[in-house]
């Protein structure tokens, strides 16, 4: 297995949103986004989230096996905080540190346009997801209870983050 990291563009947005179907319809409760609303959007609305974010996508030779995104925060005050969100890997990559290598490469893209932190949100009960963002440096800052609440009526919890760069 080659796994090359880069940033995704427009030119990707068809596999970029196949993958990212995938993730939404496979795993309902990790997103804050769904399935139902995302995949009624237009291609435009695709190529826009790769347009106005930092994405980088990992591929194995050609294939597109995982994506997360940076976005900066488009105020003057804070443009020197970033948000990674939107992770995702397909299950036979998993346990290859490919979260941790496309935060990484992320916080490496941060540093380089004047980036001083990068925060995210995850839900509390996704314990594999919680155990990256503290491989990779993020400090839990504060859990919001009922941070989300799903379409099915269910709510859960949000660990807020910050990993400073």
């Amino acid at each position: 297995m080659t796994i090359e990291l880069k940033r995704l563009v427009a030119s990707n947005v068809d596999v970029f949103r196949d993958l990212r179907m995938v993730a939404l319809k496979n795993h309902p409760k990790v997103y804050l986004q769904i399935f139902e609303e995302e995949s009624l959007r237009p291609r435009n609305f695709h190529i826009g989230m790769l347009n106005d974010n930092i994405v980088v996508g990992a591929f194995d030779d050609d294939v597109l096996v995982a994506y997360t995104f940076l976005t900066v925060m488009p105020y003057a005050k804070l443009k020197h905080k970033g948000h990674v969100w939107g992770a995702y890997v397909k299950p036979e990559y998993r346990n290859h540190s490919l979260g941790k290598k496309m935060r990484e490469w992320l916080f490496d893209e941060g540093r380089k346009i004047g980036l001083m932190s990068c925060h995210s949100s995850i839900v509390a009960s996704n314990a594999a997801t919680l155990a990256m963002h503290k491989a990779v440096g993020y400090i839990e800052m504060y859990t919001e209870k009922d941070g989300i609440k799903h379409p099915d009526g269910s709510y859960d919890d949000l660990i807020h983050l910050v990993k400073y760069l």
